[in-house]
């Protein structure tokens, strides 16, 4: 029996069509090949549901053109939605009847959110 390992989906299946694209898949034994090939994913038991607020922080902007915006506002975080998969957003309430997931650089609301977590501290590797 084989060691069991968690593998992320999305790299699994990345790694399957191309391995399939470029012909070096034609039986099961192939498919083996390439799962056993792929690293272990790290396990990420950070996620919280959606319904679940984020901690917030008070935060006043004051615009010159548009006036002084108060809200209570979280940092930003990484969210897997429905529709789109993972996003990076922030969690706002109390912004003036606002309730809701909003994009940090355009403004947008973020829907169907079912999922958060603090972003991951980059590696050793990639922070150097």
């Amino acid at each position: 029996m084989s060691k069991r390992k968690y593998l992320d989906a999305e790299t699994l299946k990345q790694h399957l069509f191309m391995e399939a694209a470029l012909g070096y898949i034609k039986t099961l034994a192939d498919v083996n090949r390439v799962i056993d090939t792929l690293p272990e994913a790290e396990p990420c038991l950070n996620w919280h549901p959606a319904s679940e607020t984020p901690p917030l922080h008070h935060e006043v902007d004051e615009d010159k053109c548009e006036g002084t915006l108060e809200c209570d506002v979280s940092e930003q975080l990484l969210l897997y939605t429905e529709e789109e998969g993972y996003k990076v957003g922030v969690y706002m309430k109390d912004c003036y009847g606002f309730d809701g997931w909003l994009n940090p650089d355009y403004g947008g609301t973020i829907r169907h959110v079912v999922e958060w977590q603090k972003p991951p501290k980059p590696s050793k590797e990639r922070s150097v």
